[in-house]
């Protein structure tokens, strides 16, 4: 018998900052060398400092939501604000279970009820397949200088929304 892990969508409070930044980094160190070798990947997960996410929740108003699971772990994390996605992450172990793509629809909704008409999200090339997938399309290329000091590549997407909710 195969066991199914469940998870539940919760907003992020303050007091989820260290399991996201653990979680992070995580993520990024669970990620195969492929699109980045390992010193790219090593430096990439290097000085997630913890008053960056705080700042982030409580002085820039970015909207975190974590997947959580029945222990209330977080497992799964998702960032972002106005026409932007920031962060989205998840668990290794978690991996392959639609909670990038649960948390992603998620802020896309919020951003149709905000009437933003097209999602932004600068993407590591190793998640470039996973927002094809899910509709964005490579409208840049970019450099990111990681916290370690290395630049890795990067690709700017863009994914048009539609029209929210009616009112009617």
């Amino acid at each position: 018998m195969t066991e199914t892990k469940s998870y539940r969508i919760r907003s992020a409070t303050t007091e989820d900052a260290p399991p996201i930044q653990a979680l992070h980094r995580r993520s990024i160190l669970g990620l195969e060398p492929g699109p980045y070798s390992r010193e790219e990947i090593d430096s990439w997960a290097v000085e997630l400092p913890l008053k960056r996410y705080l700042f982030a929740m409580t002085k820039e108003a970015v909207i975190f939501q974590v997947a959580v699971d029945g222990d209330g772990a977080v497992v799964g994390f998702c960032s972002y604000k106005e026409d932007e996605i920031h962060g989205l992450y998840v668990d290794p172990d978690w991996s392959r279970r639609g909670i990038a793509k649960t948390l992603l629809e998620l802020a896309e909704g919020v951003m149709r009820e905000a009437a933003v008409d097209t999602a932004l999200v600068w993407a590591s090339l190793t998640a470039q397949a996973f927002y094809e997938a899910m509709g964005y399309a490579a409208i840049a290329r970019g450099e990111l200088e990681t916290r370690g000091g290395r630049a890795i590549e990067i690709v700017r997407m863009a994914k048009t929304l539609g029209p929210g909710p009616s009112s009617a």
